[in-house]
């Protein structure tokens, strides 16, 4: 599996390097895909980390859990993998960016069936600000501050 991960990283990010680290194959990537200021490079991550799940799905190995061992700012999620027979799915992330937007990546031939259930959330009016194409995603930004943290009119929005 580790040629497979490493295929899949050096096609969707770029590898700077490999090694073994303790028990672990590890790559670096290219540049720093984990701490990304843009909206492409945060797409670009996410489609690497989409391709990996399903690369691995098509090699028999599908995710059976995510953990946080910790909760620092910059821990990162670890996914564990279990065996399952091959098979070819495509993949789909739905992500909640900056205090106010939501992005759509991937999706394969069903993108537009998730985007129209995703829209269909947002006919209550007063909901959406507008939604646009953005590079390979596609993204909703809702009216208000939702995902700011912060209390007020905007929570109804987070719920809902």
């Amino acid at each position: 599996m580790e040629k497979v991960m490493e295929d899949v990283a050096r096609k969707h990010m770029g590898v700077e390097s490999v090694q073994k680290y303790c028990e672990a194959h590890e790559l670096t990537l290219s540049g720093h895909p984990w701490n990304v200021d843009s909206t492409e490079e945060a797409i670009k991550t996410r489609i690497l980390i989409g391709n990996l799940i399903m690369t691995f799905k098509s090699k028999g190995w599908e995710v059976a859990a995510t953990l946080d061992v910790s909760r620092k700012l910059d821990d990162k999620t670890v996914f564990v993998f279990r065996q399952c027979p091959p098979e070819q799915q495509q993949f789909a992330v739905l992500g909640f960016h900056w205090i106010d937007r939501i992005r759509l990546i991937g999706g394969g031939e069903g993108r537009e069936t998730l985007k129209q259930a995703v829209q269909s959330v947002f006919d209550v009016p007063g909901l959406l600000e507008e939604d646009f194409p953005n590079g390979d995603s596609h993204e909703w930004r809702l009216k208000g501050e939702p995902w700011s943290g912060q209390s007020g009119s905007d929570e109804r929005i987070a719920v809902h």
